[in-house]
């Protein structure tokens, strides 16, 4: 799910990186959690399958939730650095 803002840039954003499901599953229930600022324009939300394989989605809602429930995903400026780096393709101490 992402947020998108009048300039088109990301204000909220969450692919699940970081809960990703894998295998064969039975219907289960998702969610996925973003702040949505009253200037956001847009909210666009889909799946991703990689590799072989189908992936089935129903049921869809969007729902306002109360602010003590956490965000799920990443801050936007928290993905992205600001301008390209390692431009050099060195190894560094994260890597």
């Amino acid at each position: 799910m992402r947020v998108v803002g009048p300039d088109g840039e990301t204000m909220s954003f969450d692919n699940m990186g970081d809960r990703p499901i894998t295998g064969t599953t039975e219907w289960r229930q998702y969610r996925v959690v973003l702040d949505v600022p009253e200037t956001a324009e847009l909210i666009a939300f889909g799946v991703l399958l990689q590799g072989p394989g189908r992936v089935w989605i129903d049921d869809v809602e969007v729902e306002p939730v109360s602010s003590d429930i956490p965000t799920t995903g990443e801050e936007p400026m928290e993905r992205l650095p600001a301008m390209p780096t390692n431009l050099d393709f060195e190894l560094t101490e994260k890597q």
